[in-house]
């Protein structure tokens, strides 16, 4: 019995090609201090992926301070770090923090997230 798969052919022709291939990098890393902000965190990556599908999305799931979360959002290659914490869940509103650009954190309800995150990754 033989079996071939022929993945040096396939990487020889992108090569020739010259095609990009996408990093693996998230789009979104999803910062969550507190037991209601990590429930939150984990409710709102599923229907952020269930509406955005193209989006490559993080949970941090290990516990830690925001200040150790945001030095793995940061190493991760992240764009954007949505903040959760007890405040945040209290006023159903997130935080979206840029991690490559000079731009100002955002609040944004938990209800507009899918459409805001929308406008920030077709631009």
């Amino acid at each position: 019995v033989g079996f071939a798969l022929g993945l040096e052919r396939l990487v020889a022709l992108l090569e020739q090609q010259q095609a990009g291939v996408p990093g693996n990098e998230p789009h979104l890393y999803i910062v969550a201090v507190g037991e209601q902000a990590l429930q939150h965190g984990l409710l709102l990556s599923e229907q952020l992926r269930e509406v955005l599908p193209a989006l490559r999305i993080v949970t941090h799931c290990g516990g830690g301070s925001f200040k150790s979360q945001f030095k793995k959002a940061d190493r991760s290659g992240a764009r954007f770090a949505l903040v959760l914490g007890d405040d945040e869940v209290q006023t159903r509103q997130a935080g979206i923090k840029p991690m490559r650009e000079k731009i100002d954190q955002e609040r944004v309800a938990f209800e507009a997230l899918p459409g805001r995150l929308a406008e920030l990754f077709n631009n």
